[in-house]
């Protein structure tokens, strides 16, 4: 009868699933009276449309300023997130008469919406190490602004992005999903 050494036995038994923490940082956040909702996605079905779907969503207070969610113990893979400014009361989105998002909202690879919601798939990201931050700035409808300062953006990469489709917060359209 053969014997396995105890470093084979240990490889064996120890599972191979890797695990992580996402840490999420929302910048622009306004609207003390309010919740942001941050959901995180694993896959497409109904994203962001609903938070139902969601691997998890987190319910903040808004503070004007940034805020910071964490999800732990996510096995490595890709993933996607949506933040909704909501209603303080009972934390739905706010939409106007239309069913179009008026609130504050931010998504991951900080995608800018024009006229429906971005797909998971321009959101995805990849968690594949024990901890990854993912930085997002709320846009808000009624004035189209960026909460953080576009300082980064040099004439090179607005070109890039104008070719892309991409816009820069001006004029941001109602965003139907």
């Amino acid at each position: 009868m053969k014997t396995l050494a105890p470093e084979v036995l240990l490889t064996t038994l120890t599972p191979t699933t890797e695990r992580g923490l996402v840490q999420v940082v929302v910048h622009g956040v306004r609207d003390y009276r309010a919740k942001v909702r941050v959901s995180l996605y694993e896959r497409a079905h109904r994203f962001p449309r609903t938070s139902r779907f969601a691997r998890d969503s987190r319910f903040v207070q808004a503070v004007n300023g940034t805020i910071m969610v964490r999800f732990e113990g996510l096995p490595f893979g890709d993933y996607a997130l949506a933040a909704f400014l909501c209603d303080g009361q009972d934390e739905s989105v706010e939409r106007n008469l239309a069913d179009l998002l008026t609130g504050g909202y931010a998504f991951s690879n900080d995608v800018i919406p024009t006229w429906s919601a971005p797909s998971f798939d321009e959101t995805r990201f990849t968690l594949d190490s024990a901890a990854k931050t993912v930085e997002i700035s709320m846009r808000y409808y009624d004035t189209g602004e960026f909460a953080r300062e576009e300082a980064e953006l040099t004439p090179e990469r607005a070109a890039e992005d104008s070719l892309d489709g991409r816009s820069h917060g001006f004029a941001l359209a109602p965003m139907a999903y």
